[in-house]
């Protein structure tokens, strides 16, 4: 299995350090610069800065917590689910 390469997502007006809003795909990264919702925060393309609050902006990313659909999708060997039920197994397991 090979690991997924997240971006971070920053706040309006941040300079890239401290607690990122959210972590996206490199393709939903670059979808949002195109749609004009964030810009690149450097010249590495390693994290994005928000245009628009964050209460304005719909979050991309999958939800983390083992619902339903992670369940499916963890049945199914998506990377992404398999993941997070085993976060939650060792989570757990103390």
């Amino acid at each position: 299995m090979s690991a997924i390469k997240m971006i971070a997502v920053y706040p309006v007006n941040s300079n890239g350090r401290g607690k990122a809003e959210m972590f996206v795909t490199r393709d939903t990264a670059i979808e949002m610069v195109d749609a004009r919702l964030a810009t690149w925060g450097n010249k590495k393309f390693s994290y994005i800065k928000l245009v628009k609050k964050i209460a304005e902006i719909h979050r991309p990313a999958p939800s983390l917590s083992p619902n339903v659909r992670v369940m499916d999708r963890f049945v199914e060997g998506e990377p992404n689910a398999v993941a997070i039920i085993d976060a939650y197994k060792h989570k757990y397991a103390a």
